[in-house]
């Protein structure tokens, strides 16, 4: 999973779980979350919008857009003039294309604070309110939005919380539903795997195209990844098998929890809350 980060397991943990989703339930109009929304947080080059293109290719169902070239038409809805019916029209943005799929925003930070009122409406609601020329339309947005941050200084800051890191209103943050933090650490022996990870990396990648323009066989690409120092302890499985493994759980598995699981999941969040409040 993201094989282009190095490690980083506690990190992929929730995203990986994220891509699974649960099944929507609708009882007494009120519409459960399919999703886990998370904001990720992060020093400079820690892979952050790397994690987000790679989310990008095996999500079932997936936007990406950045921050600083969003505007709040192409995020939500915007209103069109039609010649032919002399008539204005209504065109969905991104959450709305989205819907009942992934919403990947890297810099949301950058984005504006009307931004911010309707991607809080979206987590919320799982819709949009439209008021424009005449139209007054609800435009479904039952998407799960993973968006990534810089902190509000030039590094995360440990000593705040994750409200105080990020670069913009507390109320924001707190509709996403996970909170991960990405630090720069200085250790010297992992610096040096990563280091040693990247160059491989490369060079899998160039020995592959190499392997591509001589015409030879797929099996050998396979034979390479498997014999490579970086693939060989554990038996990996495709991108493209991993998106429809995916695409197959979200529609046809439906978990249980059983009495037990029940239980500890519920002193699990006891705990939790209670060690946020003190």
């Amino acid at each position: 999973f993201i094989p282009s980060i190095f490690k980083k397991n506690s990190i992929k943990l929730p995203l990986l779980l994220s891509l699974f989703g649960s099944e929507i339930q609708k009882k007494k109009k009120m519409l459960n979350k399919n999703g886990i929304n998370i904001l990720i947080i992060g020093d400079p080059s820690t892979g952050k919008s790397q994690i987000l293109k790679s989310l990008e290719k095996i999500a079932p169902k997936s936007i990406f857009l950045t921050g600083q070239g969003s505007s709040t038409k192409g995020l939500t809805a915007s209103i069109k003039y039609e010649k032919t019916t002399e008539d204005w029209i209504l065109e969905g943005g991104a959450l709305v294309f989205a819907d009942k799929g992934f919403c990947l925003i890297d810099g949301i930070e950058k984005l504006g604070t009307q931004d911010h009122v309707f991607l809080m409406e979206a987590m919320e609601h799982q819709s949009i309110l439209i008021k424009k020329k005449g139209i007054l339309n609800s435009l479904k947005t039952r998407c799960t939005i993973i968006a990534t941050s810089s902190p509000i200084d030039d590094y995360y800051r440990s000593e705040h919380s994750f409200y105080k890191n990020f670069p913009g209103e507390e109320h924001f943050v707190k509709k996403f539903d996970l909170f991960v933090p990405m630090k720069d650490v200085i250790d010297p022996v992992n610096d040096d795997l990563v280091g040693n990870f990247i160059i491989h990396s490369h060079q899998n990648n160039l020995r592959i195209k190499n392997v591509l323009k001589k015409n030879l066989k797929i099996q050998k690409i396979k034979s390479f990844r498997e014999n490579s120092y970086f693939f060989h302890h554990k038996k990996k499985i495709s991108q493209r098998l991993l998106r429809k493994y995916i695409l197959y759980a979200r529609n046809f598995i439906k978990p249980n929890l059983n009495p037990i699981n029940q239980e500890n999941i519920t002193n699990f969040y006891v705990s939790l809350k209670n060690e946020c409040l003190n």
